[in-house]
């Protein structure tokens, strides 16, 4: 079998096809060349609902998300969601304070847009190439290093005389799109830049399609998240619902088949949910494991997301709400900041060191991670990590409260619209955490003040 090689040369080598990899491709072809480079097959039509909360339509202002007559992709306005446990439900619904809660939306449909829509004079996608070596090359002119990388084909020669395809690129910076899919695999594409690993989580889903009149009569909230021991003690079981589809799965550590086997008894036995299935396609007794989409999720952030000449973005940083693994805010605020940054770099002449690159983490620390990501991490702690028996108990009361108090509905309702993120109110967090403690049956709140005082001292510091 021979080997074909080519090569190219660009300012900027992005690694990933996901939403955040697609997104910045678009951004950075205004000014700059670059590639994306994928290791999947060209992306086809296909099924996911992903919630995007108010608070993030600034980062996708190209889209028009919110403008009705104008919104480039189809979207589903969010009103309510459904806050839930084994025994008890809470409902969030924007009409109460004359708001809504954001959009969802067909993670395809904004991939898709935003290929379409780079500039393609400057832009070039290679699909199918996995990358296998990177390295850091120097020239004779300071500070014009660039980053060689060898990628290489993962279709499968028809025959022996098939040639397997080899490309090298050389490019002045490398934007790490990976999401979280490529953190769990040995000598990863993340580990060879020299970011540390985060630690993962398996998902599974499925997407079922109805009319907007059957879902709307089946399925009046726009997404559920659900707490179940039974289902995992390590995320949630979710649902996302937009015009005429949802999507509805759930987050553990186990492997997947585990999770398989677990997914067909929740979609045709667990009863809270048999009331979403009526007259939608497929049937889910008629599903198999191989119907199924398995993914993953990464828990935590990188503790910088800048190197010499190379950048993580998205999910591939852990710039996500750990609590919802909310990813869409991390995304469009990082390849946001990250396009400015760039572009300023290149209009001064400056090189892509990590002392100039900088600015970029910075930013994007201020902008979502010191202040409303940390109270995803509180959120996560709290409800995830207190060690409370029954599990997820502190959950009950925190739904409790929901219902009974109308400020901690306010105060949901504003984490989910407020864009000004930086100046993200975390005492209306502790607020709430204080309201919870007050509620909890007296034997517990003994056993749990200590925890309760050392989570207080730990993040009001």
């Amino acid at each position: 079998m021979g080997e074909k090689i080519s090569s190219t040369q660009v300012d900027f080598a992005i690694i990933g096809a996901g939403m955040a990899g697609c997104k910045i491709a678009y951004h950075l072809s205004q000014f700059a060349s670059c590639v994306l480079i994928e290791q999947s097959s060209p992306i086809k039509p296909y099924l996911n609902a992903k919630v995007m909360c108010k608070h993030s339509w600034n980062w996708y202002s190209e889209l028009d998300i919110g403008n009705s007559s104008n919104c480039q992709i189809s979207t589903l306005s969010h009103w309510k969601t459904i806050y839930a446990s084994r025994e008890h439900e809470a409902i969030i619904d924007g009409h109460e304070f004359q708001e809504q809660l954001g959009v969802v939306f067909n993670e395809y449909e904004l991939r898709d847009w935003y290929l379409s829509h780079a500039d393609r004079n400057n832009f070039e996608i290679f699909w199918n190439q996995k990358c296998i070596e990177a390295k850091r090359i120097s020239s004779t002119q300071v500070g014009d290093q660039k980053w060689k990388i060898i990628s290489q084909s993962t279709l499968r020669p028809k025959d022996k005389t098939d040639e397997s395809k080899t490309i090298v690129f050389l490019a002045k910076c490398v934007i790490l799109a990976t999401g979280s899919t490529e953190l769990e695999v040995p000598n990863n594409i993340q580990s060879v830049f020299g970011f540390e690993p985060l630690k993962q989580l398996h998902s599974i889903s499925y997407s079922f399609s109805a009319s907007p009149e059957i879902l709307d009569q089946n399925l009046p909230v726009q997404y559920i998240y659900r707490l179940h021991p039974q289902v995992s003690l390590k995320g949630m079981l979710f649902l996302n619902r937009t015009v005429e589809f949802f999507t509805i799965g759930f987050v553990d550590d186990a492997s997947y088949p585990e999770m398989s086997t677990k997914f067909h008894r929740i979609l045709r036995n667990y009863k809270p949910i048999q009331r979403y299935f009526k007259d939608v396609t497929p049937n889910p007794n008629t599903l198999t494991d191989k119907d199924f989409h398995y993914g993953t999720t990464c828990v935590g952030q990188i503790s910088s997301i800048v190197k010499d000449g190379v950048i993580a973005i998205g999910d591939a940083a852990g710039l996500l709400y750990s609590m919802y693994f909310e990813g869409t805010l991390g995304i469009g605020a990082s390849t946001n900041i990250l396009a400015e940054e760039l572009q300023s770099i290149l209009q001064n002449g400056e090189n892509f060191s990590s002392f100039n690159l900088k600015s970029y983490e910075d930013r994007v620390n201020r902008e979502i991670s010191e202040r409303y990501l940390l109270a995803g991490r509180m959120a996560k702690e709290l409800f995830y990590q207190f060690g409370e028996s029954p599990p997820f108990s502190i959950w009950d009361v925190y739904l409790q409260n929901i219902n009974d108090l109308s400020q901690v509905r306010k105060n949901i309702h504003d984490a989910y619209v407020n864009p000004n993120l930086k100046e993200y109110p975390l005492d209306n967090d502790f607020w709430v955490g204080e309201q919870l403690f007050h509620r909890l049956p007296s034997m517990k709140k003994v056993v749990l003040l200590p925890k309760f005082l050392q989570f207080k001292l730990k993040y009001s510091s």
